[in-house]
């Protein structure tokens, strides 16, 4: 699926939203998330962020095969 590709490359800031399902501007607001920056542009790797919003809560985690499950 879509999903799948996705998670093996960068998603773009409305495309993290929406598998976080929130904003994006709640994606802005939030420069504590892990990025990678080029230029103008701004990538997110799925994984990363996932381990990243685990570790936030207490609960680090295998991202790679927690990332598979979640979507």
């Amino acid at each position: 699926s879509n999903t799948d590709q996705k998670q093996d490359g960068l998603l773009t800031k409305k495309e993290l939203a929406k598998l976080l399902r929130v904003s994006p501007r709640k994606i802005e607001l939030d420069p504590s998330i892990p990025s990678i920056r080029w230029g103008r542009s701004v990538r997110y790797d799925w994984p990363t962020v996932l381990a990243y919003l685990h570790e936030q809560n207490g609960r680090p985690i295998d991202a790679r095969s927690q990332a598979k499950r979640i979507c």
